[in-house]
């Protein structure tokens, strides 16, 4: 407890690095939980639930004002509520809405040691990945660092300035108050957010290039299917010329038989698509595996390349000599 206390003074006063905080825990650590059950004083567990359970988190008072983490209700931690008979706690959004439901939360109690000791819910916080961003959000309690210290202690700093001396400000902080201390790691939020995204990212690319080289090999087949078609109708096209029949009656007559068959494919494709989605659905973050702009997109794609690929062979049957294309000239 003097560690922290002191290293809090220390960054608090320090240009740069005033807004910090001390936890067990922080956002896409990829660690294992600290989950536990507790009991909701004066809410029983519904018939054939599972108790409730939660991931427990030590933090300091300034943890949701660094990471930027909302308070919905209620208030956030103080130094006095180290000093507080009974502990105050802070819950999540997600844990508040599973077990309270349309309840107000705070002023409830919880117990972690079946009811011998209370613990007061003084505030709802934001929900936070604390895991990573492919897991759903999880229950989260939130006890003060002041009562429960953290055996394993993070340091979090919203720092302004570069990166670089703001690290090496901090180890020597810390070397000043502790010079046996070790640092075991320096990470901003954003690098660790870009180490557990690496995989995904990779992945991401590797489809998304095969899914383009598809895309490209389908509209360049298509092309040339629809077109070679086209080509075989010239005769017919020049014999309907010749008979008189107006050149944009011509562009539709091809269009529509060539864009029937497309739109036809299109529709069964998309059907087996949405079939097969749920395959690549466990790869996909913040996206629908049926997202409309995706099927909109390919779909017009494909349509404007049918298009082309009718009217470019159409045109130039039109303006030829009708002699000529009926002798295969």
């Amino acid at each position: 407890q003097r560690f922290e206390e002191q290293l809090l003074q220390r960054l608090e006063s320090t240009p740069g690095m005033a807004t910090s905080a001390i936890a067990n825990n922080f956002p896409l650590n990829n660690a294992v939980s600290r989950s536990q059950g507790f009991v909701i004083g004066g809410i029983d567990a519904s018939s054939g639930t599972a108790s409730p359970r939660a991931d427990f988190s030590s933090v300091s008072p300034r943890y949701f004002e660094v990471l930027g983490v909302p308070i919905k209700r209620g208030r956030a931690f103080t130094s006095a509520d180290r000093d507080t008979v009974a502990t105050p706690v802070i819950i999540s959004q997600r844990l508040a809405t599973t077990y309270w439901g349309t309840r107000d939360p705070i002023g409830t109690r919880i117990s972690t040691d079946s009811g011998h000791t209370w613990n007061p819910v003084v505030g709802v916080a934001g929900d936070v990945r604390q895991t990573s961003l492919d897991q759903d959000v999880a229950n989260e309690v939130y006890v003060p660092a002041a009562a429960f210290p953290p055996g394993d202690i993070r340091i979090l700093v919203r720092y302004q300035g570069q990166s670089a001396p703001i690290a090496a400000g901090l180890r020597k902080i810390v070397h000043e108050i502790d010079p046996q201390q070790a640092i075991v790691a320096l990470q901003t939020l954003e690098e660790i957010r870009g180490t557990r995204l690496s995989e995904p990212r990779l992945t991401t690319a590797l489809l998304a290039s095969f899914a383009v080289v598809a895309l490209i090999l389908a509209a360049t087949g298509l092309a040339g299917v629809i077109g070679y078609s086209v080509t075989q109708r010239i005769p017919e096209i020049a014999i309907r010329m010749a008979l008189g029949a107006d050149a944009s009656r011509i562009v539709w007559l091809v269009g529509r038989d060539g864009l029937t068959t497309v739109v036809l494919g299109l529709g069964v494709g998309a059907l087996v698509a949405l079939g097969l989605s749920r395959f690549v659905k466990a790869l996909l973050f913040a996206i629908q595996a049926n997202d409309l702009a995706t099927y909109t997109g390919v779909g017009l794609i494909l349509l404007a390349t049918s298009i082309l690929a009718c009217v470019g062979p159409a045109r130039r049957a039109i303006v030829a000599d009708p002699a000529r294309a009926l002798r295969g000239g």
